[in-house]
């Protein structure tokens, strides 16, 4: 099964022994330790758990995986509705910026739109498309080309719908947002039968989208139209794409003339979130580009405006100052980036236009 390259780099071991093994403790420390289970969430995962035999027949396995994926849907799991409140955060500040140069995002010209979510995540591809519909936007779409999870995917759309119901205005995103009622009449009415077995069918090949009503998810890049989206959305997302060039031509067939794209990108190595021994910019020294295409700022930048696109830039956080004053010598690739103030621009926030 295809990996998205963000989580190659991450232990997948310890969720096998944490399903098979008869002391789940060395495996759950594991987890703790990449910084893909919370310490607070030990005590539910250690309860939800029960061991399973290597011959356990499939069923029970379902059952099993069943059980981690509730206990990652707690306070601070993948799966929890603070994931897509969190991708919100980071594009919200990128709307109201663009509302200056001329795009609408009140409710009448939200209802009219179709956007989309480009790189939605394997575990939980509709949770983002289905909040901004919820708030109001017409079509909210999700694009992820990696083999979707799909029973994480339907938990964490449940979990959203749960929390909703129980903190309606936590979730109201725009100040014109539908009332707390409505908001949750538009989750509700999303079409969530055999979601899990719908999204597999994506995985195969045997269908081209999966459709909830007002919220789709897609996987391969030519089933989604040309000229028909208002604004497309990223969230971590081009740091790792190879053939950048490539993707942002993609994005100007399918933006309408005029349209939006937004995206947040994460310039450090990303290694370093799962070894934090690690120097935030690694890879400038070994020249290891794990995961990320190693783009600087400018670099990708250049390539924003070669496609075409109008450039704003909001710079989000910066690297402290004297990172790199005791700093190993630069690979031989990037050492004609040394000394460049862009080096310590961490997480940068992109509006682009797509010509009228």
């Amino acid at each position: 099964m295809p990996m998205h390259p963000a989580l190659q780099a991450q232990p997948l071991a310890p969720v096998l022994d944490l399903l098979f093994a008869p002391d789940p403790e060395p495996a759950l420390q594991a987890l703790v330790n990449a910084g893909l289970l919370q310490p607070e969430q030990l005590p539910a995962w250690r309860a939800a758990r029960r061991p399973v035999g290597r011959a356990a027949d499939n069923g029970d396995l379902a059952t099993q995986t069943k059980l981690l994926v509730d206990a990652q849907a707690g306070q601070r799991g993948k799966l929890a509705p603070s994931e897509p409140l969190a991708v919100l955060g980071q594009l919200l500040p990128l709307l109201q910026a663009a509302q200056s140069q001329g795009l609408a995002l009140d409710a009448a010209a939200r209802a009219g739109q179709r956007v989309l979510d480009l790189g939605a995540g394997l575990f939980y591809p509709l949770s983002t498309a289905a909040l901004l519909h919820a708030n109001g936007v017409g079509e909210a779409w999700a694009y992820e080309p990696f083999a979707v999870q799909p029973e994480f995917a339907e938990a964490a759309l449940l979990e959203l719908q749960r929390a909703v119901a129980r903190e309606p205005e936590r979730f109201r995103c725009f100040p014109d947002s539908p009332s707390a009622p409505e908001l949750k009449a538009r989750l509700a009415r999303l079409d969530l039968h055999r979601l899990a077995e719908r999204i597999e069918d994506l995985n195969q090949g045997r269908c081209e989208r999966v459709d909830l009503g007002g919220v789709a998810l897609f996987q391969r890049p030519a089933a989604l139209p040309g000229q028909q989206l208002d604004w497309v959305f990223s969230n971590s997302v081009l740091e790792h794409i190879d053939d950048l060039a490539g993707a942002l031509a993609w994005q100007r067939r399918l933006l309408k003339p005029g349209g939006w794209a937004f995206h947040t990108v994460d310039f450090v190595d990303h290694r370093h979130y799962f070894d934090r021994s690690l120097h935030p910019l690694q890879c400038l020294f070994d020249g290891v580009l794990d995961a990320i295409n190693g783009l600087r700022p400018s670099q990708m930048e250049a390539l924003f405006m070669g496609a075409g696109f109008a450039c704003y830039k909001r710079q989000k956080l910066q690297l402290p100052a004297g990172l790199l004053d005791a700093a190993p010598p630069f690979a031989p690739r990037f050492e004609a980036l040394r000394g460049r103030p862009e080096l310590y621009e961490w997480v940068n926030g992109y509006l682009l236009r797509s010509p009228g």
